[in-house]
């Protein structure tokens, strides 16, 4: 699956996607999830996952919320451990991307968040 496709169909549907959420955010959590994935899909499936969260909040938060910040603790988590890669700088330079990557990501899903409460607030 490629997860940059999923964020520009998210992009493209807004609040419409949510009804294909269930189709895709599974996938992306099995990426994140998975030892077995490169290193750079993760990152991508990471941003698709934030894209997922801005755009189609209110159901995102409802299903997957929970799962996507145990998977963000755990990436978090991961990501200062650098004083055990000190010998391998390709892992050193995947963790520096990754802290990156987790900082831009939860910007968006707070987004989400805050839009999610808000609907809920209204109706």
């Amino acid at each position: 699956m490629a997860c940059g496709i999923i964020s520009d169909i998210v992009a493209a549907l807004q609040m419409e996607s949510e009804q294909y959420l269930s189709s895709l955010v599974p996938h992306l959590l099995t990426v994140l999830g998975s030892p077995k994935r490169e290193r750079r899909t993760k990152l991508i499936a990471f941003q698709s996952l934030a894209d997922v969260a801005f755009y189609a909040g209110p159901c995102f938060c409802k299903n997957y919320l929970q799962d996507t910040l145990i998977i963000l603790r755990s990436a978090c988590m991961l990501s200062i451990k650098t004083t055990e890669f000190l010998n391998d700088p390709d892992a050193l330079e995947y963790l520096q991307q990754l802290q990156v990557c987790l900082l831009e990501a939860y910007t968006p899903i707070t987004q989400g968040v805050k839009d999610a409460n808000t609907q809920m607030i209204y109706q």
